[in-house]
């Protein structure tokens, strides 16, 4: 089912740019409608990736080569008006060697990238009020470090939600990001039975300057599913994140700490604590961090701490062991090196990165297994940049050892 929202979004956007035109409005930007339209900007983003999975228990290892091409169109400014529209689509290039969770290939492991287009944004905005900007449609929302809220742009099909977002940037020190979501545009794309989830949300998220101390955020995120009731929480929080100079170099830290309970039509108690700690800084010119996440989990059925809009592979190891929380909860200890090497002739670093993950439960002393990551970034032009990441995930309690391999070309066209 379509989210209201985005059945009126386009209209939105012809009758807000029609409204300012007759009514007025912020004299910046253009005066002329047309020309705001001919000052847009126009953008082709194109994405192959290859990724190679072998799980324990498959017969059969993943082998996902996929395209993403997303073609985008952003209006210039109209009396603080603006519009954009970007489409998606994912094409499989070759073979279906792998379970992409819609071409029914169960026998292999999941890789995550169906195929399908569908409108990953359509959205107006208004940006008249002095240091406030708010959208109404679909759009991509990203939050702090996407522990919470994210886009998800690791996957070929980016997740966006239907809604209105405003964004107050200055009002009186603090930042204010609240939106109001009636749908979520999941990963798995419209052929998906889960690629839609309506449902009703609040995400709040206040941040300010604490001087010395760093940068203060505290945030609120209410949820209620329609469908997937068991995901319908409320989850509180605050994040402080900081850096000081320590000798010639400096440390930087961050402190992080939510609680999750159940809301709405759960039929789960949940009652559950998020914690994050990390400390970082530069030896030489390697760059260090050390860290502890823990998300909660009391080993009962549903009663653990649960992220359904993260940026998930962008925690807990790159073999996407952990995109769901166990029921005993899961600790993650890991230390990530990474440096970036100057190449001649090349338009930017070599970016190397490597870490290692200790997993274990929170609730029950259990070991999950250990991780090794290997991540490479190759800038090869102003538009084009190669990747390369591995990822060795070693089984002990209740896991399977899991390998992936992936490599990706991104090239901006426009």
């Amino acid at each position: 089912m379509r989210s209201p929202i985005l059945r009126v979004a386009p209209l939105a956007l012809l009758t807000s740019l029609s409204f300012a035109q007759s009514e007025g409005g912020s004299a910046e930007g253009h005066d002329d409608l047309w020309k705001a339209i001919e000052s847009g900007r126009t953008w082709i983003d194109l994405r192959h990736r290859y990724e190679f999975a072998d799980i324990d228990g498959f017969a059969n290892d993943a082998d996902a080569s996929t395209l993403r091409t997303a073609l985008g169109y952003e209006t210039g400014r109209y009396k603080g008006f603006r519009g954009l529209l970007e489409f998606e689509a994912i094409s499989i290039i070759g073979d279906n060697n792998f379970n992409s969770t819609t071409n029914g290939v169960t026998d292999h492991p999941v890789v995550a990238d169906p195929e399908g287009s569908e409108i990953n944004q359509v959205y107006v905005a208004y940006d008249g009020f002095e240091g406030v900007d708010v959208r109404l449609g679909r759009q991509e929302i990203s939050l702090d470090n996407d522990r919470f809220i994210g886009a998800v742009p690791w996957r070929q099909n980016h997740q966006s939600f239907d809604g209105l977002r405003v964004i107050a940037k200055d009002v009186g020190g603090v930042k204010i990001d609240y939106s109001a979501v009636s749908n979520v545009n999941r990963i798995f794309g419209d052929r998906s039975a889960r690629g839609n989830e309506l449902l009703n949300g609040h995400f709040a998220n206040v941040s300010t300057d604490l001087g010395s101390v760093g940068r203060g955020t505290v945030y609120g995120y209410l949820v209620d599913f329609n469908d997937t009731q068991v995901l319908s929480t409320n989850t509180f929080g605050a994040r402080v994140v900081g850096k000081h100079d320590v000798g010639s170099g400096k440390v930087g830290y961050v402190v992080e700490a939510a609680q999750q309970t159940d809301a709405f039509s759960n039929p789960v108690d949940v009652d559950a604590d998020y914690l994050h700690l990390e400390l970082n800084g530069s030896i030489e010119k390697f760059n260090v961090r050390i860290a502890s996440e823990t998300l909660g989990g009391s080993g009962d059925v549903g009663d653990k701490f649960s992220t359904p809009f993260a940026t998930l592979h962008a925690f807990n190891g790159f073999a996407d062991v952990f995109l769901n929380t166990p029921d005993g909860g899961l600790v993650d200890q890991f230390v990530t090196v990474s440096r970036p090497i100057a190449v001649g002739g090349l338009p930017g670093p070599i970016k190397l990165r490597a870490s290692y993950h200790v997993f274990t439960s929170d609730a029950g002393s259990l070991d999950y297994g250990t991780e090794l990551d290997l991540d490479a970034v190759i800038p090869l032009t102003d538009r084009a940049k190669l990747g390369l990441r591995y990822a060795d995930f070693d089984a002990d309690d209740a896991f399977a050892d899991t390998t992936r391999f992936m490599a990706w070309l991104h090239v901006r066209v426009l």
